[in-house]
């Protein structure tokens, strides 16, 4: 299983989430049904259950999903890589 990074210490993302949060308001979003079935529609690109169900409620909503796997880019221009 391929190790994630400690992304949360890093100091870019600190820096980053503290700039990102003073200029926007975060909101909790619940999972709903229209994600979920918007999942089996996703192209096979990437296997990671837990990642597509993210990339399907950023597409259904639509909101931005910030990560760093460059994967994950080929979804949507929703996803934004830092």
């Amino acid at each position: 299983m391929e190790e994630k990074a400690n992304i949360p210490n890093q100091p870019w993302f600190v820096e980053f989430s503290r700039n990102f949060l003073t200029r926007t308001v975060v909101r909790e979003q619940r999972t709903e049904n229209r994600p979920a079935k918007a999942m089996a529609s996703l192209p096979p690109l990437h296997s990671d259950p837990f990642d597509r169900l993210l990339i399907a409620q950023a597409m259904s909503e639509p909101l931005h999903l910030i990560t760093t796997d460059e994967r994950l880019k080929p979804y949507s221009e929703l996803v934004v890589l830092v």
